[in-house]
């Protein structure tokens, strides 16, 4: 029984894990590069609410969610009767509720993190200094910020920020 509850309490440590890092990260990137607009002040005031409110509170407002809308389960890790999605589907959908609970307080504290060493690095002369470079070539200024082959503060930034990207077949690291 003690080895079902570890395994249980593993594989919901994991699943928050990775939603926290898959939103915090990213979220982290956008705020830190961007000053000013909406979209990264809706962000930032999620992140300061989800970071200030107990987690008591977030994980009673999802369970009531949860109930109010019928969507996820409420209770338990698995159904009593195998659905005709299989035994993983049944399991994730289990997950839901309680991997949100405890990864959205977790992301929201990697989006502050992620943010603070963006802005930190974009800041730094040698990531200026490249923005410098592309736009006395005259590259235009979308293509500077964005757009398929882009020499952006981001890029530069985010490799020294944290977000690394993935090895080559040369051993040299390409962002992702």
């Amino acid at each position: 029984m003690i080895v079902e509850r570890a395994a249980n309490t593993a594989i919901l440590a994991v699943t928050a894990l990775v939603l926290a890092t898959a939103v915090g990260l990213p979220l982290g990137i956008v705020t830190g590069s961007r000053h000013g607009g909406l979209i990264p002040s809706v962000i930032r005031s999620t992140s300061l609410l989800l970071l200030s409110m107990p987690p008591l509170l977030t994980s009673l407002l999802l369970v009531f969610i949860a109930a109010r809308t019928g969507w996820f389960p409420i209770a338990g890790m698995r159904s009593a009767t195998t659905p005709a999605g299989g035994a993983t589907l049944d399991l994730l959908h289990h997950l839901v509720v309680p991997s949100l609970a405890i990864g959205l307080p977790l992301a929201a504290m990697l989006e502050r993190l992620q943010a603070q060493s963006m802005s930190e690095v974009i800041a730094k002369p040698f990531v200026l200094a490249t923005f410098a470079a592309a736009r006395a070539r005259h590259l235009s200024r979308r293509r500077v910020r964005g757009g398929r082959s882009r020499v952006s503060r981001v890029r530069h930034a985010r490799r020294r920020s944290g977000a690394r990207g993935r090895r080559s077949a040369r051993g040299r690291r390409r962002v992702a």
